[in-house]
């Protein structure tokens, strides 16, 4: 017997499985795992991990030239501004999905068989299957099959 390999429903789904949402999501971190991981990142750049090595060396008297404060400090201050200029970025990233998953789209939908209705919904409220009217100078939120355009020629310019 060979198995059907086309065709609709190829891999059965259960009722549980959803698809995914539409909403974006770009940043990295949470308000938990920020800082571990920022100080990761900082601990790979190699001459941030040479001068941790060297001031730990420090504070050993028989090999230390200097005092441990005069390594310790330029270090933790190129790591602070690492870890702030990491901060401003994803707080960047954090707004700009703030931006787009609250902008808004038409949904248009069947009312009856001469009627349709058309409401405003979020960008992260898009569903697979919905029907959206875009107009001039609107972004395309998401994965999108064109079904008409007012174009007498039927161009549409994306």
């Amino acid at each position: 017997m060979i198995p059907k390999l086309y065709g609709p429903n190829v891999v059965p789904r259960s009722q549980d499985t959803q698809n995914p949402t539409n909403k974006r999501k770009t940043t990295r971190y949470n308000f938990i795992t920020f800082l571990p991981f920022t100080l990761f990142i900082q601990f790979t750049k190699v001459i941030n991990i040479f001068y941790a090595f060297n001031a730990v060396l420090q504070y050993i008297p028989a090999i230390s030239t200097a005092n441990p404060l005069a390594t310790i400090i330029p270090l933790s201050f190129i790591i602070i501004l690492g870890i702030i200029k990491e901060l401003v970025v994803e707080i960047k990233r954090f707004y700009g999905d703030r931006h787009v998953n609250l902008s808004e789209y038409t949904k248009v939908s069947k009312v009856n068989e001469d009627s349709v209705a058309k409401e405003k919904i979020l960008y992260q409220n898009i569903k697979v299957g919905d029907i959206l009217e875009l107009n001039d100078g609107e972004a395309v939120p998401c994965d999108c099959i064109l079904l008409k355009t007012n174009d007498r020629s039927g161009q549409v310019y994306v």
